[in-house]
């Protein structure tokens, strides 16, 4: 049958398939790679630029944009933290807290996109984690799979829906409603969350300790010299003990000498570096305990009026991916210092941190000044967690949740459409001093709106081209002309691309596909566009699939095989019902 395609649909499809090769293997940026894909295809002749160029002007496009200043404003404000705070109480057993957890991040991933969401319930829940004396990695993976579930209640909860929307408006067919997907969106966060809360306690482990070494799931590890003129000199490791709380002695560095996990007796000497571990306020007030210096080119607590320390997670977009510690590219780029890092629970015992290769999920310690944030890259190349400064929590937040609040309700009255509702708060949060217009521009992620955009291109070229038709028809023979298994196939084929590239990307590839088998089978699209938006969004058997695994895989210590039991049962209770239902609900 795919014989009868055309070259231009040949010259579509081979496109589309390195494509997926390249962003399956991650060597190339997601955006790179799409945009290196549209304009191939224009300098063949298989789309017009004029073709290639219409996903920047798309609204759903265009919506993900803006989004990224709402979004931007209510976690740089704390004004989630206002309402998560009592939202999560204080439960008396494990699943109690489960409960409490996916419940409420689930609701508000309904409303805030869920990358932001988690980024500001990460260092929330783990400081309530230790209060519950619960192991932090028993609650870290639910809180993503919860806030991936919960974007799937309304069409801003995640940039997947947006996408699917917008395609669907430019193909002619208009776009979506505001509680489109709300109603099996609502069976998927009830069914997921008790999967979550029966099964989370049996099958994740206790990857962080409550009380141990490694309590706090993001304890750093950073070097320091024994000054010789300082009053550690001939004193034992117990008395650096005493002044740096916190702090815990995980290696010596003597010359050619290394001491492993020096006991409380060994004397320390003048000049012998230290790699000690800890959370992120005791390495802050290191600055201050004499006789102790930075082993780097550091400066713990210099001109505090104007240094502070972040907490932030390197991004799979970030260009840092690959590089040392200590090249000194952080510091010409963003204009701040590493102080130390973590991984996973992992110490540096075996290495300096100058070292260390950076890899997606590290959490960095950095010292910057105050307008760090602002730093146009910034954004894109990490997720901040926590600042440690002054806080910034006065009119402006409750300002950012008012305008929020208004902005969805404006979009689910059907006052204004998605994208002015979207719009006009962007504009109060920057007319109003929220946040500052350099913010406004550093907030809005050019690679995932270019990746996006580019996207749109690919699925144009394999529409037009008849190969998005060509691969219906192959689907649809293989179902025996029947819609509910072509449904299937086309659910499984858009949840295993998620899983391998970008969920946005596997949305634009897939929905042509899916609106070309249902034009096939002589049935209505809807349910195709749906089921394809649904399992675009449901990431769950791998830490790289979505951004919000990522971000919960180092802090709580997980492994791959901790996403693929959780997460299978997840994806398979999720997949079945979806599957199941949207016939049911958007009959073919």
């Amino acid at each position: 049958m795919m014989d009868t395609l055309t070259l231009e649909g040949w010259l579509a499809l081979g496109t589309t398939v390195a494509v997926l090769a390249l962003l399956a293997s991650n060597r190339v940026p997601p955006d790179l790679a799409l945009l290196a894909g549209a304009v191939f295809l224009v300098g063949v002749g298989v789309i017009s630029p004029e073709v290639a160029l219409r996903g920047f002007s798309n609204e759903g496009m265009l919506t993900v944009a803006v989004l990224f200043v709402v979004a931007f404003a209510v976690q740089r404000t704390g004004a989630l933290s206002l309402v998560a705070r009592p939202l999560l109480g204080q439960p008396g057993s494990l699943r109690g807290a489960l409960l409490r957890l996916c419940t409420s991040s689930g609701a508000l991933s309904g409303f805030i996109n869920n990358t932001p969401l988690v980024a500001m319930m990460l260092p929330l829940v783990s400081g309530w984690a230790r209060q519950l004396k619960i192991s932090p990695s028993k609650l870290l993976l639910p809180l993503s799979y919860a806030t991936v579930l919960g974007g799937m209640l309304t069409m801003i909860g995640t940039s997947t829906n947006l996408v699917v929307s917008g395609l669907l408006e430019e193909s002619g067919r208009g776009s979506l409603g505001f509680f489109v997907p709300t109603l099996l969106g609502l069976v998927l966060v009830v069914v997921g969350v008790l999967v979550i809360v029966i099964f989370a306690p049996l099958i994740v482990p206790d990857r962080v300790n409550v009380d141990g070494t490694f309590s706090d799931p993001r304890r750093f590890t950073v070097e320091v010299l024994v000054e010789e003129e300082g009053p550690f000199v001939g004193q034992p490791v117990s008395a650096l003990r005493e002044h740096a709380g916190g702090m815990n002695p995980v290696e010596i560095d003597r010359g050619d000498d290394q001491i492993p996990a020096p006991g409380p007796d060994v004397l320390l000497r003048a000049g012998d570096r230290l790699v000690l571990a800890g959370p992120a306020l005791a390495i802050a007030a290191l600055g201050q305990i004499r006789g102790l210096r930075p082993a780097a080119d550091l400066s713990f607590g210099g001109e505090s009026s104007r240094r502070h320390l972040f907490e932030v997670i390197v991004s799979d977009r970030s260009p840092l991916v690959g590089e040392q510690v200590g090249t000194g590219v952080f510091r010409r780029r963003y204009g701040g210092a590493i102080v130390a890092v973590a991984r996973h629970g992992e110490t540096l015992a075996a290495m300096r941190n100058a070292d260390w290769s950076l890899r997606p999920g590290d959490a960095l310690l950095v010292e910057a000044g105050s307008n760090f944030m602002e730093h146009p890259d910034v954004q894109s190349d990490f997720w901040t967690l926590r600042e440690h400064g002054p806080a910034r929590r006065n009119w402006r937040t409750w300002a950012a949740l008012g305008i929020t609040a208004s902005m969805c309700v404006a979009a689910a009255s059907g006052l204004m459409p998605m994208l002015w509702a979207a719009l006009v708060a962007a504009l109060v949060i920057a007319g109003t001093g929220i946040i500052t217009i350099r913010e406004v521009r550093s907030s809005i992620d050019l690679q995932i709106v270019i990746a996006i955009a580019s996207s749109f291109a690919l699925g144009s070229a394999l529409e037009t081209t008849g190969a998005a038709a060509q691969l219906a028809r192959l689907l649809a023979g293989l179902g025996g002309q029947n819609p509910w298994l072509a449904l299937a196939m086309i659910y499984l084929s858009t949840a295993v691309a998620t899983e391998l590239i970008t969920n946005n990307a596997a949305a634009a590839l897939l929905l042509p596909v899916g609106l070309a088998t249902a034009d096939t089978l002589g049935v209505a699209w809807m349910p195709f566009a749906m089921a394809v938006m649904f399992a675009a969004s449901s990431s769950f058997v791998t830490p790289i699939g979505y951004a919000t695994n990522l971000m919960v895989w180092g802090p709580g210590g997980y492994t791959f095989g901790d996403f693929l039991r959780l997460g299978g049962l997840l994806w398979l209770a999720v997949a079945a019902l979806s599957v199941a239902l949207i016939p049911v609900l958007w009959p073919f």
